[in-house]
């Protein structure tokens, strides 16, 4: 390898040296390929009980709840969602509740009938939950799947992947 000052040549593109027998002035880049280029998801808040990520391949946030949650635990992190997805013009939520041990049952009615008219206001148009490995949580989850169905935004996945193709192809 030609050396660039005592050094290897800097970034991607590093020279080789010539075979021999051919003219060594010549350029020879190395080539590297990344295929997939990874892209790792940018953090936008965390906090005890909600991670939230933007995914900028996918155009989606991901939120991934804890399990140390109560019900105003989640109403804050439904809300601090909203305001991201405003902030980054975010169109697709990718709710993650595996980790869910709450039975919210009683925050179904708020989600239904004040978190999700706002969201589609603030642009929803996907909206793919995991559900819970917990009976109570996912119960609970349905529970408030089925009242907000009837806008076709939103849908329940068993795992993370199976939501993620959803969300790409709505």
């Amino acid at each position: 390898m030609r050396r660039w000052w005592g050094r290897p040549a800097p970034g991607p593109l590093r020279l080789r040296a010539a075979p021999p027998g051919s003219a060594p002035w010549k350029f020879r880049p190395v080539v590297r390929h990344f295929a997939p280029f990874p892209m790792h998801p940018r953090l936008l808040s965390h906090t005890p009980t909600l991670t939230i990520q933007y995914d900028p391949v996918n155009e989606c946030l991901l939120a991934r709840w804890s399990s140390e949650q109560t019900l105003g635990s989640l109403r804050a992190g439904y809300t601090l969602l909203l305001e991201k997805m405003q902030r980054h013009a975010c169109s697709r939520l990718l709710d993650d509740h595996r980790q869910l041990h709450l039975l919210w049952a009683d925050l179904a009615d708020w989600f239904c009938t004040t978190w999700a008219p706002r969201a589609r206001q603030a642009g929803l148009t996907a909206h793919a939950v995991v559900y819970a490995r917990y009976f109570f949580a996912r119960s609970s989850t349905e529970l408030a799947l089925r009242r907000v169905r009837g806008s076709g935004l939103t849908a329940g996945f068993d795992t993370e992947e199976a939501a993620l193709r959803a969300l790409l192809t709505a």
